[in-house]
C-alpha cells in the first residue's frame, strides 16, 4: 500500500579516518565522527495510538480491537494498518500544555557519559479526513519537560504525486539534557486520522575513558543526518555515504523508521546491495516503547554481517526499496568495530641474580570485535589474532647488576591498516634478602604465669623470596609456610608465660634467600601483669523480724580491677538473692535488691571469670527472729541533778530500748589469681545489727 514511511537509519560503524569527499556529502551532514570505548543507542516511540470506540465513530471499517491486536502483532492485512483505522493522540505526560507525549526507556551502561545525542521527530503533515493540532509542525517539541525548538526542519515540497502524502521531519542536538533512564516527549505535531503517523526517535552515543567490561575495545562511531524522500512514483533510491570505515567485523545497524507497516512487506534498506532486515526492514518496532508494534516508528538495531563492506573501503552505497510504502530516510550512523591489542606479561615483576637470564611469558589478546593482523611481540611473529583470541610468546633479557625495567612491546594493524600497538614494562628485582617482624602495638594483660598467646607478623621488605621460615619463643611457636615473597606478609602465633610483674615477650623469625643468605628479625609484645577481683555486700532492711515476715536485701556486687570479668554469678543462700551477669567491666558495680523470709543466717557467694582464671568472694545474710532473746540494753542515762517532779507523773519508761537498724555484709576482699585455673576466695563477713 502506498503508506508513507520516514526512516532514521542508524548505522553503527566506528571511522578512524575519514574518506574522499562523494556525492553523498549532499544529502548526509556529519554530526559525531569520533572512536570512543562505547557505542550507539537508538530508542524511540510513536504519538499516535488506536483510537478508543468512541474515537472510532458507531461504524467503522475495521474495529478498534483489530488496531490494538495489530500493536501485538496479531491480525493481518488493512485491519492491522493505520491505513485502516481513525489514529489518535497518545498523551502520558500529565502536562495541560501538550497534546501529544510518550515515553520511552533508555538504558545506557552504568559509568558511560554521554558523548552526543540528538532528538529527531517527524509525522505527516496531511493525511485522510486528519484533524491538525493546533500550531505547525515547526513548533518546540518538549523533552523531558524542556521545549527542544528543531535545529533542523525540512517538509516535503509540493512536487509530489497524488498518491504522496507530505511529510516533515526535525532534529535537534540534546546531548547536554540528556540522562539515563525514562525520555518523555511531547508536542510532537501529528494529524489525527486514517493514514497518519507521527513519532520520535533519540540516537544516544555513549563512551567510557578507558576500556571496560561494557567497552573493551573502542568503535568508531559516526552519525549523519538528512531528508531523503523514497516517493511512490520512484521504486528505489540509491544513496552514497562516506566516510566509512570496515575492519572485517561485523556492524551493528540502528534503525529508526516512521510508518513500517509489520502487516505488510516490501519496503527494504540495502547495504552494497545486501538486504539488512529481510523484505519488511521496517515494522514499527521500538527499541524502549511498550508495544512491539507502534503503527509509526521503528527504532532499534541490527547486525550487518562483516561481508556486507570490503576492509579499508572509504565508502558504502545505501539503497532503499519500496512496494506499496513510501517513506523518508532522516538518519545514519554507523558503528565499525576496531581491534584492540591488550598485553599481560608473566611474572609481571621478575627476580634474577646479575647476569642471569629473565624469561616472561606474554600474553596478547584481541579485546576488539575485529581481526588483528601482522601481529609481533618482543621481536617474534604472532600473525594474525581473531576477535577475542590470544596469542603467547617467551620474551627473555639479560639481568643487569641491580634492579632494572624490562619492556616487552606488541604490534600490529587492522584490516583497513591503522595501527595498533601495547606494551608492558616490568621492574626486574635484584635479589637483597631483608625480614621485618612485628606484634601487636597495644599491650596484652595476662595473669602472673600465665601462658600468653601472641601472634607475630613477619614481612619479607627485601626483593627476594625467602624460604625456611622458623620461628621461636619461651615456650614455642607454630610451623610457618615454607615461602614468603617480596613485600607478602606471614603470621604466627607463638606461646611464652608471663613473669610476675608486667613486661615483654619476644618472638624471633629466622629465614634465608633462594641462595642462602640467612635473616634474622624479633618482636616483642608488653604484657601487663593484672589481678582481678570482685566485691560482695549486702544489707537488710530490718536485723530482727517476725518468723516468715519478708525483708527487703539490697546487694552490690563490683568489680574494683581494670579488667572485665566475665560469667559473674552469685550463688549461695538465700536463693531468692542469687543473679547472673554476662559480663561485668572493670570499675563498676550492680545493684539489686531480693526479698527473703524471716529468720535468715545464709552466705552469698559471687564468681566469675576474668584474665583467665577464677575469682570469688562472699557476704553474710543475717536476719534474726524478734523471739530470739536481745541483748543486753544500754544503760540509761544519768538523771540531771536537782530536777523537780514534775506535777503530772510521768509515763513509764522502758528498761531497755531497741532500735532495729541495718547494717551491711560485705565481701570484698579480691581473689587474686596466681595462675590460670587457681581459685582463691577471700570473703569478707558482716552484719551485726546495730542495736
Amino acid at each position: 500500500m502506498r503508506v508513507p514511511i520516514l526512516i532514521a537509519v542508524v548505522l553503527l560503524v566506528p571511522l578512524l579516518t575519514p574518506g574522499p569527499p562523494v556525492a553523498a556529502a549532499e544529502v548526509w551532514r556529519t554530526q559525531f565522527d569520533e572512536a570512543v570505548y562505547g557505542d550507539v543507542t537508538v530508542v524511540g516511540n510513536s504519538v499516535l495510538t488506536c483510537p478508543t470506540p468512541e474515537q472510532a465513530g458507531p461504524h467503522p471499517k475495521y474495529s478498534p480491537k483489530s488496531c490494538v491486536d495489530a500493536l501485538n502483532r496479531k491480525g493481518h492485512g488493512p485491519s492491522a494498518l493505520n491505513n485502516g483505522h481513525r489514529m489518535s493522540w497518545t498523551d502520558v505526560d500529565d502536562d495541560p500544555a501538550t497534546f501529544t507525549s510518550s515515553s520511552a526507556q533508555l538504558a545506557i551502561p552504568a559509568g558511560a557519559t554521554v558523548a552526543y545525542a540528538k532528538l529527531g521527530w517527524a509525522g505527516s503533515a496531511t493525511c485522510r479526513d486528519d484533524v491538525p493540532p493546533p500550531g505547525t509542525p515547526q513548533d518546540p517539541v518538549t523533552f523531558n519537560g524542556t521545549r527542544v525548538s528543531p535545529g533542523r526542519f525540512v517538509i516535503d515540497g509540493p512536487d509530489l504525486s497524488h498518491t504522496d502524502n507530505a511529510f516533515y521531519s526535525a532534529e535537534a542536538d540534546v546531548t547536554r539534557a540528556l540522562t539515563s533512564g525514562t525520555v518523555t516527549v511531547g508536542n510532537v505535531w501529528a494529524p489525527q486520522g486514517f493514514d497518519c503517523f507521527g513519532g520520535w526517535s533519540l540516537t544516544v552515543v555513549w563512551k567510557f575513558p578507558h576500556a571496560t567490561a561494557a567497552a573493551p575495545a573502542k568503535r568508531h562511531i559516526a552519525v549523519h543526518g538528512g531528508h531523503v524522500r523514497l516517493p511512490t512514483g520512484k521504486p528505489v533510491l540509491h544513496t552514497p555515504i562516506a566516510p566509512t570505515h570496515p575492519t572485517g567485523g561485523d556492524i551493528r545497524v540502528g534503525l529508526t523508521a516512521y510508518e513500517g507497516d509489520w502487516a505488510t512487506d516490501g519496503d527494504q534498506m540495502l547495504i552494497n546491495g545486501a538486504a539488512v532486515g529481510g523484505r519488511n526492514a521496517f515494522v514499527s518496532s521500538a527499541q524502549g516503547a511498550p508495544y512491539p508494534n507502534n503503527m509509526s516508528v521503528d527504532a532499534r538495531t541490527v547486525t550487518v554481517g562483516a561481508n556486507v563492506l570490503k576492509p579499508g573501503t572509504k565508502s558504502a552505497e545505501l539503497a532503499f526499496r519500496r512496494d506499496e510504502d513510501a517513506f523518508l530516510v532522516q538518519s545514519i550512523a554507523w558503528s565499525f568495530p576496531l581491534p584492540e591489542l591488550t598485553l599481560t606479561v608473566d611474572p609481571a615483576n621478575p627476580a634474577a641474580h646479575p647476569k642471569d637470564t629473565v624469561a616472561q611469558t606474554a600474553t596478547v589478546t584481541n579485546a576488539g570485535d575485529a581481526p588483528a593482523t601482522g601481529v609481533t611481540v618482543c621481536g617474534q611473529q604472532v600473525g594474525t589474532i581473531a576477535p577475542h583470541a590470544t596469542a603467547t610468546r617467551t620474551c627473555s633479557s639479560t639481568a643487569a647488576d641491580d634492579d632494572y625495567p624490562t619492556t616487552v612491546a606488541v604490534s600490529g594493524t587492522s584490516l583497513a591498516g591503522d595501527p595498533l600497538a601495547a606494551q608492558r614494562s616490568s621492574p626486574v628485582d635484584v635479589l637483597h634478602p631483608a625480614l621485618r617482624a612485628t606484634t601487636a602495638t597495644e599491650p596484652v594483660t595476662a595473669l602472673p604465669g600465665q601462658a600468653v598467646k601472641f601472634t607475630t607478623t613477619v614481612t619479607n621488605t627485601g626483593d627476594t623470596p625467602l624460604y625456611g621460615l622458623a620461628a621461636r619463643a619461651a615456650a614455642g611457636c607454630d610451623p610457618m609456610q615454607g615461602q614468603l615473597d617480596p613485600g607478602a606478609t606471614s603470621k604466627v602465633d607463638c606461646t611464652a608465660p608471663a613473669g610476675d610483674e608486667s613486661g615483654a615477650l619476644t618472638a624471633t623469625v629466622s629465614a634465608a634467600d633462594r641462595i642462602g643468605g640467612k635473616v634474622e628479625a624479633s618482636a616483642s609484645v608488653r604484657v601487663q601483669v593484672i589481678y582481678p577481683r570482685l566485691t560482695i555486700s549486702a544489707v537488710w532492711s530490718k536485723d530482727r523480724a517476725r518468723d516468715g515476715e519478708v525483708v527487703t536485701v539490697t546487694v552490690t556486687v563490683g568489680n574494683p580491677s581494670e579488667v572485665p570479668i566475665a560469667n559473674v554469678q552469685v550463688n549461695g543462700e538465700p536463693a531468692a538473692c542469687r543473679r547472673t551477669f554476662p559480663v561485668l567491666a572493670p570499675r563498676t558495680r550492680v545493684t539489686y535488691t531480693c526479698q527473703v523470709t524471716a529468720p535468715m543466717n545464709a552466705r552469698l557467694t559471687v564468681s566469675g571469670a576474668g584474665a583467665g582464671g577464677a575469682i570469688s568472694a562472699s557476704a553474710i545474710v543475717r536476719i534474726e527472729s524478734v523471739s530470739a532473746p536481745l541483748p543486753p540494753a544500754p544503760e540509761p542515762p544519768a538523771p540531771a541533778p536537782d530536777v523537780p517532779a514534775p506535777d503530772v507523773p510521768a509515763p513509764p519508761q522502758p528498761v531497755a530500748h531497741v532500735q532495729q537498724v541495718s547494717k551491711p555484709a560485705v565481701g570484698g576482699v579480691a581473689a587474686i589469681i596466681g595462675m590460670i585455673g587457681m581459685v582463691v576466695v577471700a570473703s569478707a563477713l558482716s552484719g551485726l545489727g546495730r542495736r
